[in-house]
């Protein structure tokens, strides 16, 4: 059976439109009908990712700029925004390989290198957040000293 070409580029112009209303409940179906219709195609993954976003449903979004990024390896920009949800989310060494990604097709875009930034200072924080959390658990583990 074949699909009417029309469809993909309808459910696109529908999910814009309801994203301009502000309800991206009801875009967030009309971008999803879109990467059904047409699964190799990028626009309608990454239109959705931002939907999503906006949703707050971030796991998903990182897994759209990601199927982005896959199917267009020369881009930067699905890399850089995938480090950025990862990051939002405390996966700092998905960030920065992601981060790190983006830069080699790219390495002068200076938001991405503020990006990295921020997620190396994170990866440090969280390392001292651990050995602070180590450091009182061996603590509370031992007998009071007199």
């Amino acid at each position: 059976m074949a699909i009417n070409p029309y469809l993909y580029g309808g459910q696109l112009g529908v999910g814009q439109a309801l994203a301009e209303l502000q309800c991206p409940d009801l875009a967030i179906i009309s971008r999803d009908n879109a990467v059904l219709l047409e699964p190799g195609r990028t626009e309608a993954n990454h239109k959705r990712a931002h939907t999503l976003i906006e949703l707050g449903r971030l796991a998903e979004a990182i897994l759209d700029m990601r199927k982005v990024a896959a199917a267009t390896p020369k881009a930067s920009m699905p890399r850089f925004m995938a480090g950025g949800l990862l990051v939002r989310q405390g996966r700092f060494n998905e960030a920065l390989t992601e981060i790190d990604r983006g830069l080699q097709r790219n390495p002068e875009n200076a938001e991405a290198h503020g990006v990295r930034a921020a997620t190396l200072t994170g990866m440090a924080s969280a390392a001292r957040a651990s050995a602070a959390e180590l450091l009182a658990a061996q603590q509370a583990n031992q007998p009071n000293q007199p």
